[in-house]
């Protein structure tokens, strides 16, 4: 054994200097690409669906207790009915629809609807046309906030400066009007870049304290004792940036949501047999209704994600119960990804420089890629970085190739 491994150092010192600087620079290389093109996101559907069918189809799961249901705005409503396409939607007619949902009982009633103001400084709150609508939107949230949590949304724009983000808040229809009413949690409702992340809490400039993302408000007016453990682990961890713990969210099918899911219509009218399906849930109140008319064209709030394209307020559902249920997973670090692939990587070079059997080389080959993907779903971590390791393998591999040619052709002299 001892002169087996004498024989294996002999090999690979004698492939001399500039053949490992080739495999170092070449390896070197191959990370920085595949890291450019990861942060490129050219392959992120392949991604989130590998990501959904690792944390969903492979993960062992319990049946799923959610308690979500939706009370959706749709065609019929926007387009045909009160809401008469009108952009900005009409504020009254939200109030008269809280003020619905009130009467079911509800656990929480959370508003997915982009309401900032016409001018981000908030010099103008509301259009003088709207401020009608706007008082009795605001009567009706105070009221039905003496009796259930109310989660309205927030609007924040992020720019960058140098390496770091600073997030600022754009002024939204409620001004200060709603600041320390109680029972009523702003979340901002932007997603994050990589939609299989939780939008975190985050940092806000001119914000002592950290703004809550819309999932986070649902969970803090839902269940306040959670939301505190969550706070209470971000500040044993510290940020990362201006964002406080990064997480990973399992994502569910949208027909998972469908059953859930009532016409604000009926809940107008006061439908006993819907508004019994909203009793004690978290009721999230969204728009579903197609991009440019009655059934035509893409949905207004459709997004890409790990499940499919679906609407925003399936989305912030998915986030909102991932934490309420505890499925979600930690950010590892890409500091110890990237060593880890290094290593993978000129482990793999080395069998490659040996005079061994090809089955060998094939195995070298093959394995680490292997590897990856075991290690990304036993720490369910996003398997999509398996993308990122295939270009330094390839090019490492291509380099083997390419020398082995030319040793036959010399050979072949």
């Amino acid at each position: 054994m001892a002169a087996d491994k004498k024989q294996w150092f002999l090999q690979l010192y004698d492939k001399g200097f500039w053949y490992w600087f080739r495999i170092a620079l070449l390896t070197t290389l191959g990370v920085l690409a595949g890291q450019l093109i990861g942060q490129a996101d050219v392959w992120r559907e392949v991604r989130y669906k590998i990501y959904h069918f690792q944390t969903s189809k492979l993960h062992r799961r319990h049946p799923v207790d959610l308690r979500v249901a939706f009370v959706l705005v749709g065609d019929d409503e926007y387009w045909t009915g009160t809401l008469a396409r009108r952009v900005p939607i009409k504020r009254d007619y939200l109030a008269r629809l809280i003020r619905a949902v009130d009467k079911a009982a509800p656990a929480v009633i959370a508003m997915d609807f982009d309401l900032h103001s016409p001018t981000p400084d908030g010099s103008l709150l509301e259009n003088p046309d709207y401020w009608c609508e706007r008082s009795e939107l605001l009567r009706a949230i105070k009221d039905v906030a003496t009796r259930h949590p109310v989660v309205i949304p927030k609007s924040l724009v992020s720019s960058r400066s140098g390496r770091k983000q600073i997030n600022k808040e754009v002024s939204d229809t409620f001004g200060s009007d709603l600041t320390s009413v109680k029972n009523v949690f702003p979340g901002y409702i932007r997603f994050a870049p990589d939609l299989r992340m939780i939008p975190a809490r985050l940092t806000v400039e001119g914000r002592s304290e950290a703004v809550d993302s819309f999932a986070f408000a649902i969970l803090q007016a839902y269940s306040p004792e959670m939301y505190e453990n969550f706070v209470k682990e971000e500040k044993k961890q510290g940020t990362k940036g201006d964002e406080f713990l990064l997480r990973f969210g399992s994502f569910l099918d949208e027909s998972a949501f469908t059953n859930l899911s009532y016409s604000a219509k009926d809940v107008l009218m006061g439908n006993p047999d819907v508004l019994q399906h909203l009793n004690h849930k978290i009721v999230l109140l969204g728009g579903k209704w197609h991009r440019d008319g009655f059934g035509a064209g893409e949905w207004s709030d459709e997004h890409l994600t790990p499940a499919g394209r679906i609407v925003g307020v399936y989305t912030h559902a998915n986030y909102a119960e991932a934490l309420r249920l505890g499925q979600y997973y930690p950010e590892i670090s890409e500091a110890w990804i990237i060593s880890f692939e290094v290593a993978l990587v000129v482990g793999a070079s080395i069998f490659l420089a040996l005079d061994i059997s090809k089955w060998y080389k094939i195995a070298a080959t093959l394995g680490p890629s292997l590897v990856m993907m075991a290690l990304s779903y036993v720490f369910l971590q996003n398997l999509g970085l398996f993308f990122e390791f295939i270009i330094p393998m390839f090019v490492l591999v291509t380099h083997n190739v390419v020398e082995h040619l030319e040793w036959r052709r010399a050979m072949q002299a």
